[in-house]
């Protein structure tokens, strides 16, 4: 999680300073990150379901 926040704030820095042309190349390493960060909630979203889960099973105890 730590690596999207930094890759969020460099891409702020770089919508106000940066000088880096935005091409199709960049596009595609965007895009990827995207994909990357939206398996990451996926992959979360099903842990944190499974915890609850198991929270509940020792609850109803």
């Amino acid at each position: 999680m730590g690596t999207f926040c930094k890759y969020s704030q460099d891409l702020k820095i770089e919508f106000e300073y940066g000088k880096t042309e935005y091409n199709e190349a960049r596009s595609k390493m965007h895009e990827k990150k995207r994909e990357q960060y939206k398996l990451l909630l996926q992959e979360f979203t099903a842990f944190e379901t499974h915890i609850y889960k198991l929270l509940m099973r020792y609850k109803l105890k």
